[in-house]
């Protein structure tokens, strides 16, 4: 009696096992896709891994394929049909077109035998998908970087992908991808397009940033010839230009390099331009810098003249380095400007103690001006009183400026 009870309350209650089947079935799929991405993430890990082999990434890769293939033939749990289990394989034809298949072995899980797909479906399988694009993204963005240390896999040379001319300049916080970096022959051009802009507009800022961009791609494709000199000596002398030796430094520091591993470039120039450099700085890093010269380059005439340069800074001696301001190579004026200006502090300090009042004539020429209005207003940024209509510094109205001597 108690087996047809039973029977017969099934028989009344039909809606009741179709839904209960059907929550059956949305949780065998929820299980299998918490399997998959387990599975997902265990193969994207391991293609993370550095010195991945190319057959064993290759691998990795048909394998990680093969996994999401049997995730799109994943029925949807909303579908009629089921992943229930069964005495004998029954087959299914609910309303909405897709047909299921029930493993033949009682209290088993099986999936679709055979699905016709439908919109609706479609629409359902990308939905499901889409959670796996985490994954599917982290491993695209692997392959990338691990291609980027290709060379520890035994290819030597890797270049990168990217062909844009401009690119912001970015510090790097991980290794680069391949379409994230320039190869020799677009930086090559992106140089030129720099060199062509900072004629046309002089743009510092822009030009400072690009050529930055250029250093790095540069760095991380570990290129160094005289190219890279090329880069380096361009970007030193538009910073001297602009007096950033805060820019320039850095790009003398790797041309030391360079030149150290005999790559050819302008080494004489910027020898003299690293001596210039530390009596600006630091003079008693002027030493060092000496020593580390060889003799042969001395004889140099950029080499003789900055020599001459910092001997007349270190004896305070003005006129001399007016007259070698006057015969400076190449950019050597850009440094010089500094120690100019300390020395006509000093001389202007100098000059407002002096009585009766002095010309401005003679201030002129004591201070390397070439105008009287130049070196007018330059000692009344000093704190000195000029009387331009007398042309005199008015010696007595002026108190001297507070100048390290």
């Amino acid at each position: 009696m108690g087996k047809k009870k039973k029977a017969s309350a099934n028989l009344l209650e039909p809606e009741s096992r179709k839904r209960s089947k059907a929550a059956n079935a949305e949780e065998a799929v929820s299980r299998v896709e918490a399997v998959a991405k387990k599975k997902l993430l265990k193969l994207t890990q391991r293609l993370q891994q550095p010195g991945l082999l190319p057959e064993e990434r290759a691998r990795l890769l048909s394998k990680l394929e093969g996994k999401l293939e049997k995730l799109d033939a994943l029925p949807s749990p909303q579908t009629n049909g089921g992943l229930g289990g069964a005495t004998a394989p029954t087959t299914s034809k609910p309303s909405n077109g897709i047909q299921f298949r029930t493993p033949a072995r009682s209290g088993s899980t099986g999936i679709l035998g055979s699905v016709t797909r439908t919109p609706e479906e479609e629409a359902r399988r990308q939905q499901r998908a889409s959670r796996f694009e985490e994954c599917m993204n982290a491993t695209s963005v692997q392959e990338a970087v691990t291609l980027q240390a290709a060379r520890s896999a035994g290819k030597q040379v890797v270049y990168g992908q990217n062909r844009q001319l401009e690119k912001e300049y970015l510090r790097l916080t991980s290794m680069p991808t391949l379409d994230a970096v320039r190869p020799p022959a677009v930086l090559k051009k992106a140089l030129r397009h720099v060199q062509q802009r900072w004629l046309q507009d002089a743009d510092y800022a822009y030009a400072c940033e690009q050529l930055k961009s250029i250093r790095q791609d540069l760095t991380v494709q570990l290129i160094r010839n005289e190219f890279t000199v090329h880069v380096y000596e361009t970007h030193a002398r538009i910073a001297l230009e602009q007096g950033d030796l805060a820019e320039f430094n850095p790009c003398l520091a790797l041309l030391q390099q360079l030149y150290a591993e005999n790559i050819e470039g302008n080494e004489m120039e910027f020898m003299s331009y690293g001596l210039l450099y530390a009596a600006v700085t630091n003079p008693k890093q002027l030493a060092m810098e000496l020593r580390g010269i060889p003799h042969r380059a001395l004889e140099h005439p950029y080499m003789k003249h900055a020599l001459q340069v910092c001997l007349a800074a270190a004896r305070s001696d003005t006129c001399q380095l007016l007259s070698l301001y006057e015969s400076a190579p190449r950019m050597a004026p850009y440094l010089m400007d500094p120690l100019l200006d300390r020395l006509r502090a000093r001389l202007a300090a100098a000059l407002s103690g002096f009585s009766p009042s002095v010309p401005l004539r003679f201030a002129a020429a004591t201070l390397g001006f070439d105008t009287l209005r130049q070196v007018g207003e330059y000692l009344e940024k000093k704190g000195i009183d000029v009387d331009w209509k007398a042309h005199t510094v008015l010696t007595k109205q002026s108190r001297a400026p507070s100048v390290a001597l």
